[in-house]
């Protein structure tokens, strides 16, 4: 069956035009409002692709509520007549929630560094965990060595769709800006110097500069052999670490969320530091990406020279 809740007060919620009015009247988002706590209902854990919804109603105020509410208000025409809640409800869409079974919310598609710096915990197996890649580009000026290194990124490279067809959307995984850059990085270093510095070039070593995975214009991108194959020698060094501490990582991550660890886990689940479980959790999700997207980059150089 389907759970549902509600919590009633003077709480508000942000309105279905997604902006909110300030003591001045001017609008701003409402990703920038005032959040609030509904008690009961924000003790709710997060898993990821939960079937939700949250609404607002009003309803009018019991008749003793309301000559309350009169008798307490400086004038009538400012007496409150109805009363506010949020409601919320799991389970409508999809299989329901079984007796007995934990009642789930979703704090939406956030990976295992946003769980960790926001709330303080990680997702096992998180489909939202992604990978921050940074290109760096340069070096071959006078100085030699590291003089006029520059970076681009991050990019954000995301888990293999899993949607269960055998094909995989290339872009889906890797953004476009990612290969705009290794194709072209003089253009792609050009273009972050003019959004991040108003056209004005960055000079020095190991400096930074803004481009990432918003950085596409949207134009065909044809995707040369070499620029695959750098990619695909970069991300391997990348997950070496991960791999060398795979089994550790998955040991401990398995703990946690109220089940059973693995059956080899050996010591008891609550003696393990939530902090040791939430960096497992992070690093076997880095190496999930990287296994990946290796996995899509070898592939992807069969099929152009089969």
């Amino acid at each position: 069956a389907a759970a549902a809740a509600a919590a009633a007060g003077s709480m508000s919620a942000a309105p279905a035009d997604d902006s909110v009015d300030d003591v001045d009247g001017d609008e701003r988002d409402a990703e920038d409002a005032l959040g609030v706590l509904i008690p009961f209902l924000d003790l709710l854990n997060h898993r990821l692709g939960t079937d939700i919804d949250w609404s607002t109603e009003e309803a009018p105020l019991p008749a003793a509520a309301a000559a309350a509410a009169a008798d307490a208000a400086p004038t009538a025409a400012v007496a409150p007549t109805t009363i506010a809640s949020v409601a919320f409800r799991t389970g409508v869409d999809g299989p329901g929630v079984r007796k007995g079974e934990e009642v789930f919310n979703t704090y939406g598609e956030q990976s295992n560094a946003q769980l960790l710096l926001e709330y303080g915990f990680a997702a096992l197996d998180n489909r939202a965990d992604t990978f921050a890649l940074r290109v760096g580009v340069g070096g071959g000026g006078a100085g030699g060595g590291l003089a006029n290194v520059r970076t681009l990124g991050p990019f954000h490279i995301a888990r293999a769709p899993d949607d269960g067809d055998d094909g995989v959307d290339f872009f889906t995984q890797f953004p476009p800006a990612l290969f705009r850059a290794l194709g072209d990085p003089a253009a792609a270093l050009a273009a972050a110097d003019k959004r991040t510095n108003g056209g004005c070039g960055q000079s020095g070593a190991s400096s930074s500069a803004a481009a990432g995975d918003g950085d596409d214009d949207g134009s065909a991108i044809e995707i040369e052999a070499d620029d695959v194959s750098t990619l695909l020698s970069v991300l391997k060094a990348r997950l070496e670490p991960f791999a060398a501490t795979a089994a550790r990582d998955a040991h401990f991550a398995a703990f946690g969320d109220g089940g059973a660890p693995a059956a080899d886990a050996g010591a008891d689940a609550a003696a393990i530091d939530a902090r040791i479980v939430g960096i497992a959790r992070y690093r076997d999700g880095q190496r999930r990406v990287l296994e990946e997207a290796v996995a899509t980059l070898q592939a992807t150089l069969r099929a152009a020279t089969a």
